[in-house]
């Protein structure tokens, strides 16, 4: 039997013995952080669609061929950093197909006031293939009191896959016209 500690799987936290096993969250045991199981997609289109049956998959269990399936981002978020209102910035993320068969997506855009569009070309992703997602945001300075500060932009992008649905964070400092980043140093300098 393994070395049991007072943190061990094997007792709750009463120090009683457990019945059952642990259960952990889908998203833990998933490579895919961040990523929530598209239920419509199991309910609706799952039970209806065609199968992958090549040799790689024959004779698998049909939960491991499942889990075998999706997107995973690259990198899975996006910080533009610091901005100058008022320019046109773009990030380019990647969206590989970590599957076994062809997937679809589709991105929900965010709102005009983020200033963020998803640049990409609408499509199936075939296996162990990956598509560019550009995130492109024209910088406002969201928040900012008067002629000069800085705002902050940060929103989830939601990108609904056939078997997950991914969420992008994208952040962003924006300076306004009147503030430039050396008079922001200055000014953060004077005040420590």
């Amino acid at each position: 039997m393994p070395q049991v500690g007072p943190r061990s799987l094997y007792f709750d936290v009463t120090g009683d013995l457990r019945t059952e096993k642990v259960k952990l969250p889908s998203c833990i045991k998933s490579s895919k952080t961040g990523a929530l199981p598209n239920s419509q997609f199991y309910e609706v289109e799952d039970p209806v669609r065609r199968r992958v049956h090549t040799v790689s998959v024959t004779g698998g269990d049909q939960d491991h061929v499942e889990s075998l399936r999706g997107f995973e981002l690259l990198p899975p978020q996006v910080s533009f950093g610091v901005l100058q209102e008022g320019c046109t910035y773009i990030y380019s993320v990647l969206l590989k197909n970590v599957g076994i068969d062809s997937c679809r997506y589709k991105i929900k855009q965010p709102p005009p006031s983020t200033g963020l569009r998803v640049l990409y070309q609408p499509g199936p992703v075939a296996a162990g293939m990956n598509t560019v997602l550009d995130v492109e945001i024209f910088a406002v300075a969201v928040g900012v009191v008067g002629e000069s500060g800085s705002g902050h932009v940060g929103h989830h992008v939601e990108i609904v896959t056939e078997t997950d649905i991914l969420y992008l964070p994208v952040t962003a400092n924006i300076l306004s016209n009147f503030v430039t980043p050396v008079t922001l140093a200055y000014k953060q300098a004077l005040h420590h």
